[in-house]
């Protein structure tokens, strides 16, 4: 992500029966410089950097990255290809 952009992140919670459920999704940014995220799960990029997302229901907790550079999206995309 570029600052000043946004992205939408998910969260799929799922019961003991492996089935889908409505919950209330808490999220938080570890690194809120880095990265804010609302109550919707959209991420604003805010300074470069890394900062781990974190999506809460109850006493489970889930994680993402969110990495925020001024690199252009071609470039990074070229790098990340060419080390794999």
């Amino acid at each position: 992500m570029k600052p000043g952009k946004t992205e939408q992140f998910y969260a799929l919670v799922i019961n003991q029966n492996n089935m889908a459920m409505d919950a209330d999704i808490i999220w938080k940014s570890s690194i809120p410089s880095v990265a804010t995220i609302n109550n919707e799960g959209l991420v604003t990029a805010v300074g470069t950097g890394s900062t781990e997302i974190f999506a809460t229901v109850d006493a489970v907790q889930g994680l993402s990255e969110a990495l925020v550079s001024d690199i252009r999206r071609r470039v990074l995309s070229e790098m990340i290809t060419s080390s794999t």
